[in-house]
């Protein structure tokens, strides 16, 4: 198994997480790496994605693993990105024995968000109260998510706000508290200008980076 860190920025940040895929695919197939497929009457490729990030939002820690022998991840990495467009170049690849399940077992990530808005609202963010709630509409239905136990950490430096999210099934997700952030402290981002910087894993009670 190899495990590649990539970019998702530019054009990529407005396609769906199903054509990234199919980006992908594309992209390791004019590489001509030896990725293994799957059986029966319809094969597909042998590739685990991490959680993907919402629409809009760039992205320099994206992940995929891929059933893959006879290439060190060293060569699979230059591979790849001599195949691959600027949109989905990788970082870094590593090897493992098995397939390490980010999908499953990614529990937070963090972000870099540009934002406008006057001194007092930016410091009741950073004030944010454990039982703040989220509300947005979804389905054309009002909901609320209690956040508590979700936001990890919110720093604000040089007009960016830094947050460290939960993920995965149980996540929050940033574009939500984004519009809750305008809607309750008159604070302005744009979703477009939005970073994922890193994805973390659950390990020992302690969160980790992928690698």
């Amino acid at each position: 198994m190899i495990s590649v860190r990539f970019f998702k920025r530019g054009s990529a940040r407005f396609i769906s997480h199903i054509d990234i895929l199919r980006a992908v695919c594309r992209t390791i197939r004019r590489a001509e790496l030896p990725v293994e497929f799957s059986k029966g009457f319809n094969p597909h490729m042998n590739l685990y994605f991490s959680p993907p990030a919402p629409l809009g939002i760039a992205s320099a820690a994206e992940y995929f693993t891929a059933d893959c022998s006879g290439v060190s991840a060293e060569e699979f990495l230059i591979r790849y990105n001599a195949a691959a467009p600027d949109c989905l170049m990788g970082i870094a690849a590593v090897e493992s024995e098995k397939n390490p399940n980010f999908a499953a077992n990614i529990a937070a990530a963090s972000y870099v968000v540009p934002i406008c808005g006057e001194k007092n609202d930016i410091n009741k963010i950073l004030g944010l109260p454990k039982s703040y709630k989220l509300s947005y509409t979804q389905n054309g239905e009002s909901v609320e998510k209690d956040t508590e136990g979700k936001i990890f950490s919110i720093n604000y430096f040089d007009g960016n706000l830094q947050l460290k999210l939960a993920a995965g099934a149980n996540g929050l997700r940033i574009d939500r508290l984004l519009q809750a952030f305008e809607r309750d402290f008159s604070v302005r981002s744009e979703i477009t200008e939005v970073l994922r910087t890193e994805q973390y894993i659950l390990e020992n009670g302690v969160l980790r980076e992928l690698f």
